[in-house]
């Protein structure tokens, strides 16, 4: 038998080989081309100024499956809306871009929601009123407007869930105990 010269201290050494030490995941995030990364979600900043339906309407064709839908921004956070600020100063200089919101939509008359369908509750910057049918925009420097969505072109970022992929690290390994020998497989 391979296993007599091996004491129970060895066996449990190679078990705790085979399951902790051969193999890592990590989760890696990947966002599609000309989007940038921030936290869990993939940001697309327009070279372009829009109307807001038109601008909703470029960021739906990026939607790559059911499940990674792609839409005008929503915010969700103050550290999100820093980070969209940077990024819009840098890239645009000083101006107004549309954010992913309207009201008066078929859903929801008369108040605003996310065109994404996440539910609005980061409102530090903007206190919504009663009225027309608008869409908000982002004024920067912390500070969110609306006006009417067909009147105004406007720069525009869209919004989309960064995809992740699981990846296993496999190292290359030899483990030696006795007469017994192990070597993690090498896949290709």
């Amino acid at each position: 038998m391979l296993l007599c010269n091996v004491n129970l201290f060895q066996i449990f050494t190679i078990i705790f080989f085979l399951i902790f030490s051969t193999e890592q995941t990590d989760v890696e995030l990947f966002c599609p081309e000309n989007f940038i990364l921030f936290q869990n979600n993939c940001y697309y900043f327009s070279n372009r100024q829009l109307l807001f339906h038109q601008a909703e309407g470029v960021c739906q064709s990026y939607s790559r499956n059911p499940s990674h839908q792609c839409h005008l921004t929503s915010i969700h956070s103050e550290e999100e809306n820093s980070f969209l600020d940077e990024c819009a100063e840098h890239i645009w200089g000083s101006v107004q871009y549309w954010l992913g919101a309207m009201k008066g939509t078929d859903r929801t008359p008369g108040s605003f929601s996310w065109l994404d369908g996440s539910p609005i509750k980061f409102l530090t910057y903007f206190k919504p009123q009663g009225g027309r049918v608008a869409c908000l925009l982002n004024y920067m420097k912390k500070r969110w407007d609306y006006t009417y969505c067909s009147r105004t072109e406007k720069y525009f970022t869209c919004k989309t869930a960064a995809t992740r992929r699981h990846c296993e690290v496999i190292e290359n390994s030899l483990l030696k105990l006795g007469n017994v020998q192990l070597s993690t497989p090498v896949l290709p």
